[in-house]
């Protein structure tokens, strides 16, 4: 991948995931619902998602699991989506290192 490539990728998942674990963390304030897509795929593949951040609890297991969401269908935004769902409600042991990952690649982030 080329690098700006990289960086158009990371911003769309960092922000699916921004808007989505603010939404999830203020109880119901939010301004947008996650979409219908992101939501069954949490439902469906979320256990197997925390399954494989416990083998790989870092920035690159997060890219890595959600560049897999995205091969198999889910836009940039959805698979940010599908993966903050999934950490919230099945892994929650694994939510500072999501904070971590958006603080970094999010919209105020160093690499953003």
């Amino acid at each position: 991948m080329r690098p700006g490539t990289i960086r158009t990728w990371l911003g769309g998942f960092a922000t699916g995931l921004l808007l989505l674990a603010s939404l999830v963390r203020c109880g119901g304030v939010a301004h947008a619902d996650p979409s219908s897509v992101s939501v069954a795929y949490a439902a469906i593949y979320g256990e197997v998602l925390c399954k494989v951040l416990d083998d790989h609890a870092s920035f690159g297991g997060l890219i890595g699991i959600s560049q897999a969401i995205t091969e198999q269908g889910l836009t940039d935004y959805q698979a940010g989506e599908a993966l903050a769902l999934s950490i919230d409600e099945i892994c929650p042991r694994h939510s500072g290192l999501l904070d971590r990952f958006i603080a970094y690649y999010g919209p105020s982030g160093v690499a953003a």
